[in-house]
């Protein structure tokens, strides 16, 4: 089962193209089982939530495979360019509180949390 469609991730505003698209998606997906220890298997219907959380996943993993380095001023006298680094460590807090965020108060059919 895919946590997220390919038209559904279009029609949420993803940019990316469908081979793209299904690796990022693949990813999210190993993220959040990962983090819920399978327990969407286990859903009846998957949740609104985990739809968009998806979405913001791959988004996320987008984001981080495309640049380590952002562009934090740049100048034109004397020409001058600046860039802050984003770190893997903030990505991966970033998932983390995005997982939390989304998947908090869900629970499976046993009534056990799915986080």
């Amino acid at each position: 089962m895919s946590y997220l469609e390919y038209h559904e991730y279009k029609g949420l505003g993803g940019e990316l193209d469908a081979g793209d698209y299904e690796r990022y998606e693949i990813q999210a997906e190993q993220l959040i089982n990962r983090d819920t220890f399978g327990r969407i298997e286990k859903l009846p219907e998957l949740p609104e939530e985990v739809k968009r959380l998806t979405f913001e996943l791959i988004e996320l993993n987008r984001k981080s495979d495309m640049t380590g380095e952002a562009l934090a001023s740049e100048r034109v006298g004397d020409w001058q360019k600046s860039y802050r680094s984003t770190s893997a460590a903030s990505y991966t807090r970033a998932k983390s509180a995005l997982i939390r965020t989304y998947l908090s108060g869900i629970f499976d059919p046993d009534g056990i949390p799915l986080l």
